[in-house]
Protein backbone atom coordinates (compact mmCIF):
# COMPACT_ATOMS: atom_id res chain seq x y z
CA UNK A 1 0.00 0.00 0.00
CA UNK A 2 1.02 3.73 -0.81
CA UNK A 3 1.48 5.63 1.91
CA UNK A 4 1.10 9.65 0.94
CA UNK A 5 2.11 12.42 3.02
CA UNK A 6 0.97 16.10 2.79
CA UNK A 7 3.38 18.93 2.78
CA UNK A 8 2.24 21.88 3.52
CA UNK A 9 4.39 25.71 2.85
CA UNK A 10 3.48 28.55 4.65
CA UNK A 11 5.55 32.13 3.69
CA UNK A 12 5.62 34.94 1.55
CA UNK A 13 6.87 36.04 -1.92
CA UNK A 14 10.46 34.13 -1.61
CA UNK A 15 8.46 30.57 -1.16
CA UNK A 16 5.43 31.73 -3.32
CA UNK A 17 7.72 32.99 -6.35
CA UNK A 18 8.99 30.66 -7.95
CA UNK A 19 12.36 32.11 -9.42
CA UNK A 20 14.07 30.89 -6.67
CA UNK A 21 11.54 27.52 -5.96
CA UNK A 22 14.18 25.03 -7.25
CA UNK A 23 16.95 26.12 -5.07
CA UNK A 24 14.48 26.02 -2.26
CA UNK A 25 12.83 22.78 -3.01
CA UNK A 26 15.67 20.95 -3.00
CA UNK A 27 16.57 22.17 0.13
CA UNK A 28 13.46 21.19 1.79
CA UNK A 29 13.16 17.62 -0.33
CA UNK A 30 16.86 16.69 1.24
CA UNK A 31 14.79 17.09 4.87
CA UNK A 32 12.05 14.78 3.86
CA UNK A 33 12.36 11.10 4.43
CA UNK A 34 9.74 9.21 2.41
CA UNK A 35 9.46 5.14 2.35
CA UNK A 36 9.97 3.72 -0.83
CA UNK A 37 7.04 3.86 -3.34
CA UNK A 38 5.81 6.50 -1.10
CA UNK A 39 4.54 9.95 -2.40
CA UNK A 40 3.64 13.28 -1.27
CA UNK A 41 1.20 16.25 -1.72
CA UNK A 42 2.39 19.64 -2.00
CA UNK A 43 -0.43 22.29 -0.89
CA UNK A 44 1.54 26.22 -0.62
CA UNK A 45 -0.01 28.25 1.01
CA UNK A 46 2.35 31.13 0.77
CA UNK A 47 0.81 34.15 -0.90
CA UNK A 48 3.34 37.51 -1.91
CA UNK A 49 3.40 40.53 0.29
CA UNK A 50 2.78 38.27 3.38
CA UNK A 51 4.03 39.15 6.79
CA UNK A 52 4.31 37.33 9.79
CA UNK A 53 1.11 38.74 11.25
CA UNK A 54 -1.00 37.71 7.52
CA UNK A 55 0.87 34.42 7.70
CA UNK A 56 -0.24 33.88 11.64
CA UNK A 57 -4.23 35.55 10.40
CA UNK A 58 -4.66 33.80 7.03
CA UNK A 59 -2.40 30.94 6.21
CA UNK A 60 -1.97 29.33 9.59
CA UNK A 61 -5.62 28.34 10.12
CA UNK A 62 -5.86 26.59 6.97
CA UNK A 63 -3.33 23.78 8.47
CA UNK A 64 -6.02 23.21 11.37
CA UNK A 65 -8.16 21.31 8.60
CA UNK A 66 -5.45 19.99 6.31
CA UNK A 67 -3.58 18.19 9.35
CA UNK A 68 0.12 17.78 7.17
CA UNK A 69 2.70 15.26 7.84
CA UNK A 70 5.45 18.04 7.14
CA UNK A 71 5.14 22.06 6.93
CA UNK A 72 8.35 24.06 5.52
CA UNK A 73 8.19 27.98 6.05
CA UNK A 74 9.60 31.30 5.58
CA UNK A 75 8.71 34.45 6.31
CA UNK A 76 9.93 37.70 7.17
CA UNK A 77 11.41 38.94 4.53
CA UNK A 78 8.19 41.52 4.08
CA UNK A 79 8.66 42.20 7.60
CA UNK A 80 12.18 43.31 6.97
CA UNK A 81 11.27 45.50 3.89
CA UNK A 82 8.32 47.10 5.78
CA UNK A 83 10.30 48.16 8.50
CA UNK A 84 9.49 45.94 11.18
CA UNK A 85 12.10 45.32 13.68
CA UNK A 86 13.70 42.10 15.03
CA UNK A 87 11.28 42.24 18.42
CA UNK A 88 8.56 42.50 16.17
CA UNK A 89 9.55 39.61 14.21
CA UNK A 90 10.58 37.77 16.84
CA UNK A 91 7.13 37.90 19.17
CA UNK A 92 5.39 36.62 16.10
CA UNK A 93 7.84 33.99 15.23
CA UNK A 94 7.33 32.29 18.62
CA UNK A 95 3.22 32.64 18.08
CA UNK A 96 3.75 30.98 14.97
CA UNK A 97 6.26 27.92 16.19
CA UNK A 98 4.07 27.89 19.92
CA UNK A 99 0.89 26.40 17.27
CA UNK A 100 2.83 24.82 14.81
CA UNK A 101 4.32 22.46 17.98
CA UNK A 102 0.78 21.98 18.47
CA UNK A 103 -0.33 20.78 15.20
CA UNK A 104 2.55 18.93 13.75
CA UNK A 105 3.56 15.47 15.98
CA UNK A 106 6.75 14.84 15.25
CA UNK A 107 8.88 18.33 15.13
CA UNK A 108 11.45 17.30 12.82
CA UNK A 109 8.85 17.68 10.09
CA UNK A 110 8.46 21.32 11.14
CA UNK A 111 11.34 22.76 8.46
CA UNK A 112 11.76 26.70 9.12
CA UNK A 113 14.35 28.42 6.19
CA UNK A 114 16.30 31.15 6.64
CA UNK A 115 15.23 34.77 5.04
CA UNK A 116 16.97 35.62 2.24
CA UNK A 117 16.99 39.36 1.29
CA UNK A 118 18.69 41.01 -1.75
CA UNK A 119 18.44 44.45 -0.41
CA UNK A 120 17.72 44.30 2.84
CA UNK A 121 19.23 45.83 6.00
CA UNK A 122 22.09 43.14 6.52
CA UNK A 123 22.32 43.39 10.01
CA UNK A 124 18.31 43.19 10.83
CA UNK A 125 18.11 40.20 9.05
CA UNK A 126 20.78 38.36 10.61
CA UNK A 127 19.12 39.26 14.13
CA UNK A 128 15.89 37.66 12.59
CA UNK A 129 17.32 34.78 11.36
CA UNK A 130 19.31 34.06 14.67
CA UNK A 131 15.52 34.77 16.23
CA UNK A 132 13.89 32.23 13.86
CA UNK A 133 17.40 29.77 14.10
CA UNK A 134 16.83 30.02 18.04
CA UNK A 135 13.31 29.43 18.13
CA UNK A 136 12.98 26.79 15.96
CA UNK A 137 16.21 24.97 17.60
CA UNK A 138 14.03 25.32 20.65
CA UNK A 139 11.25 23.55 19.91
CA UNK A 140 13.48 20.54 17.87
CA UNK A 141 12.46 22.15 14.57
CA UNK A 142 14.66 21.72 11.66
CA UNK A 143 16.36 24.96 10.88
CA UNK A 144 17.62 25.05 7.03
CA UNK A 145 20.00 27.50 5.81
CA UNK A 146 19.07 28.52 2.52
CA UNK A 147 21.51 30.71 0.09
CA UNK A 148 20.41 31.52 -3.13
Amino acid sequence: MMHKSHLAILGDEQTFNQTNGAIWQKAIAAHISLKPGSTIALSNFAVEGATTATLLALQLPKLHELKPDYVAVQIGYRDILDGFDESYYHARIVELFDALQELIPNPKHVLITSIIGPGLDEELLDMCNQAAKNAAQLRGFTWIDVDY
